[in-house]
């Protein structure tokens, strides 16, 4: 067995047990041609996502990569590592591949689609906090803090302080609602101790 690393011709001689030889030949050759490639990894995001970006290039040395919307917008990485992005929409991805003599340029138009995150907004009546319906996942908080077993689009509030939600839509994109705060309203209960009601004014009695 031979590891043929050098495009030429080689030989090979066998000879059998009898003495008799016989000689062929085999021309390897190392296709040179230069080609730009790429894939995209999660290619459909959730705004603030980012996409792995993998280079699939041929015989190239040096690269350029163009990300519009993306951060980095450019690079000249083999492979960048994570290419991220803050606003929606669909974006081209460019790869311009060289070997030093000639070059070789890529663009995949719509490469990356970025989803809007949701908006979830709370109305309370009460003691009672509603959410937006329609999402598939809900996580109550209060003060920052996940409420267990509260995965519905309604709370009751049974403490003082600030709550909030974060939601999780169809895309799989999660946001979180502005905090609300809720005080109770409401006189408990007095006991061991009279009450005395007064007119005013009054004669001093």
């Amino acid at each position: 067995t031979l590891l043929m690393t050098v495009a030429a011709r080689y030989y090979v001689t066998v000879t059998d047990s009898f003495g008799c030889s016989n000689t062929t030949s085999y021309a390897y050759q190392i296709d040179t041609t230069l080609h730009a490639g790429f894939r995209i990894q999660s290619s459909s995001l959730c705004v603030n996502g980012c996409a792995a970006v993998i280079n699939t290039s041929a015989n190239a040395i040096n690269y350029q990569w163009i990300f519009p919307g993306g951060n980095p917008a450019t690079s000249t990485a083999i492979s960048p590592a994570t290419v991220c992005y803050d606003t929606p929409g669909t974006y081209d991805i460019t790869l311009i591949a060289t070997n030093g003599l000639v070059y070789d340029t890529l663009t995949l138009p719509g490469a990356v689609t970025v989803l809007p995150l949701p908006i979830v907004t709370l109305q309370m009546y009460h003691d009672t906090i509603v959410a937006d319906p329609g999402f598939s996942n809900y996580v109550w908080t209060y003060y920052g803090s996940i409420l267990s077993g509260q995965t519905n689009d309604t709370l009751i509030a049974t403490i003082d302080g600030y709550y909030g939600v974060s939601v999780t839509d169809t895309n799989g994109c999660v946001s979180a609602s502005d905090s609300v705060l809720y005080i109770s309203v409401g006189v408990g209960e007095i006991s061991g101790r009279s009450i005395r009601v007064f007119p005013n004014p009054n004669s001093g009695h």
